[in-house]
């Protein structure tokens, strides 16, 4: 009989640990991974509607606000427009948690001017950060 409680209390008190706690992963905002080839040689980015200045240019931040996100881009050779649109997703998670904004159907919009620019379709996500990856070169040249 003993046995039996110590075993109920025990499921009770897993059930509550397990089910009781709801975490939020707390995800920073997405952003872009841009990998720059073709010996374009990247003085500074700039996103047209970013509050603050980019500490990396690889990592772009995302307009959060708007469908699209503008980046001017300074090479040695001059300035391009990167130009990208997307699909907000906001999903509720919790009342504790709140909600959270993922990003869908991302791809280039007119105005860009470098000669390629490829989206790939997966998303990294790694020290808590989700990316997405592109592609950008200027190989045929301006």
């Amino acid at each position: 009989m003993r046995k039996k409680q110590i075993l109920i209390i025990g499921f009770i008190a897993f059930f509550i640990g397990f089910y009781g706690c709801n975490v939020c992963d707390n995800h920073k905002e997405p952003t872009i991974r841009a990998s720059f080839s073709c010996g374009i040689k990247v003085i500074n980015v700039a996103a047209l509607d970013a509050n603050r200045p980019l500490e990396n240019f690889s990592k772009l931040p995302i307009n959060l606000s708007l469908d699209y996100t503008i980046y001017v881009v300074e090479s040695i050779d001059g300035f391009d427009t990167l130009c990208i649109g997307y699909d907000r997703m906001f999903n509720y998670e919790s009342k504790e948690c709140g909600a959270t904004i993922s990003i869908r159907n991302m791809h280039v919009l007119p105005g860009t001017t470098f000669s390629n620019v490829v989206i790939e379709s997966n998303q990294v996500f790694e020290s808590n950060q989700l990316y997405y990856e592109i592609l950008i070169d200027n190989c045929s040249g301006r």
